[in-house]
């Protein structure tokens, strides 16, 4: 009985040990329509830090493809911001703690800061009914976190 105990024990850290590795398929369970709050940091970890606040309506298209749009009307937005709108991209989703975003075009008629555009590895997590994704440079000093929350439908 005991002789279970441990083997059961060392499967289960084998398994929490290799949670973080394991490739996913599709990521149709993402698709729909979010509002998503995107805070955009320069200078991020110093005593100057500037955060942009933007509200985005964010679109999961297909399992692959994505969109979003900036909210300028809503009064979480900073009316200086330089955000650009996405009308394409695809994102995947290789392990449970990643998410991918590449092939960004910015909208056209888009006047914004390319550097602003969601591009590159991001961690992912889901907290209660929020998807946090986030990506910090450290070499530009430059942090992104957009948290999306799902709209009804």
């Amino acid at each position: 009985m005991v002789k279970y105990f441990w083997l059961t024990l060392f499967a289960l850290v084998i398994l929490a040990g290799c949670a973080k590795d394991i490739v996913l398929g599709g990521d149709t369970e993402l698709v729909g329509v979010y509002n998503a709050f995107f805070y955009y940091t320069e200078d991020y970890g110093s005593s100057t830090a500037k955060t942009i606040k933007v509200k985005l309506n964010w679109n999961f298209l297909s399992d692959k493809a994505f969109n979003y749009s900036v909210d300028n009307e809503d009064p979480f937005t900073d009316p200086d911001n330089s955000v650009c709108d996405v009308s394409s991209g695809d994102y995947s989703r290789t392990t449970v703690n990643d998410i991918t975003f590449s092939k960004v075009v910015a909208g056209v008629g888009s006047v914004c800061d390319e550097s602003t555009l969601v591009n590159g590895t991001f961690s992912y997590k889901t907290v209660s009914d929020t998807i946090e994704i986030e990506h910090y440079l450290p070499e530009q000093s430059l942090n992104f976190l957009i948290k999306l929350v799902r709209v009804n439908q």
